[in-house]
């Protein structure tokens, strides 16, 4: 979003963050407890009070971040030399932030209103953030037990970063790591960032012989679609080479759903995947990965995240440069 939280400094809490964790509690709290799916419970239960304020504080610093890079845009709008060519509009370079595009494009056409540029916020702020730390987590994990596999995508990283080259990894190295990448889906297979989600229907089905009506919740397990034995042969093994694309070509479009699928999936999922790549690859550029815990040890917490319990306990070993 443009915007410097200082999240990951030291002795720095914040606010936004603390707010999406309650969130994602209360929620937890409420899908358990059936009776507090009637809003006339709800309301007068000892949570609502507590998810009101957490929502209130997500949507309070969305729009502050909306406001402050508002401001930032139209002052710069007013400061940039219309003759100006040194590659830079409203006077920010051309590669601007998600929020900026948005800001700008908006100005431009009066699509939204603020609270419809502070759902699209919310949505890539709210979604974005803990999913894919996640994700990257379990990446290290699995690699971490599998120094085999670690060495080979260590192999594809040095042959597109020679020993001593340290440049950022651009668009075109991260489309590269093809190894990478299905060792990324394959963490996503085994540990999707959302092991479940729901869907209403908009008609009526026949489900396992079952007549299902409409507007029915019908709640979808990515974690368990993901282990079915007629598309994943030995369902917990780590093998990246199932997403060869000879081993995917005739695989049920569904089998494989870490970011749903059909109209409603994952709007930020190819930004998701360069994320974890680019993360990923700068680790194991500098670090090989020996896990604490092994696969059985590790314990899961299924909440809105798949998140690891205790996190991930791992070992970081300096690589010498020009030896695997």
């Amino acid at each position: 979003m443009g915007v410097k939280v200082n999240a990951q400094s030291e002795g720095e809490e914040n606010d936004y963050v603390k707010a999406v964790y309650e969130l994602s509690r209360l929620f937890l709290e409420r899908t358990v407890r059936p009776w507090l799916h009637l809003d006339f419970i709800w309301r007068r239960s000892r949570f609502a009070a507590r998810y009101k304020n957490a929502l209130a504080a997500v949507h309070t610093y969305s729009r502050e971040v909306i406001r402050d890079r508002k401001a930032s845009l139209e002052a710069a709008q007013k400061n940039t030399n219309p003759e100006s060519n040194d590659g830079e509009t409203f006077g920010v370079k051309k590669r601007m932030a998600f929020l900026d595009l948005l800001l700008q494009s908006n100005q431009a056409h009066k699509i939204m209103t603020d609270e419809d540029v502070r759902e699209e916020v919310d949505t890539f702020m709210f979604e974005g953030h803990d999913t894919t730390t996640a994700g990257i987590s379990w990446v290290f994990f699995l690699l971490a037990l599998h120094p085999e596999v670690q060495e080979r995508v260590y192999e594809e990283i040095e042959s597109i970063f020679p020993p001593g080259d340290n440049r950022p990894a651009t668009m075109q190295d991260l489309n590269e790591l093809n190894l990478l990448e299905r060792c990324i889906k394959e963490a996503l297979r085994l540990y999707p960032s959302v092991s479940f989600f729901g869907r209403t229907l908009s008609e009526d089905i026949q489900l396992g012989g079952y007549h299902v009506p409409a507007q029915t919740i019908v709640g979808i397990h990515a974690y368990h679609v993901h282990r079915d034995e007629r598309y994943y042969p030995d369902p917990e093994k780590f093998d990246p080479d199932r997403f060869l694309p000879e081993n995917t070509e005739n695989r049920h479009p569904y089998a494989y759903i870490p970011f749903s699928a059909g109209p409603r999936n994952c709007i930020g999922q190819k930004f998701a995947l360069l994320e974890e790549k680019s993360v990923v690859s700068t680790v194991l550029r500098r670090y090989r990965l020996k896990s604490v815990r092994t696969r059985e040890e590790q314990k899961i917490m299924h909440e809105i995240i798949t998140r690891p319990m205790d996190g991930i306990l791992l070992y970081l070993e300096t690589r010498k440069q020009g030896q695997i």
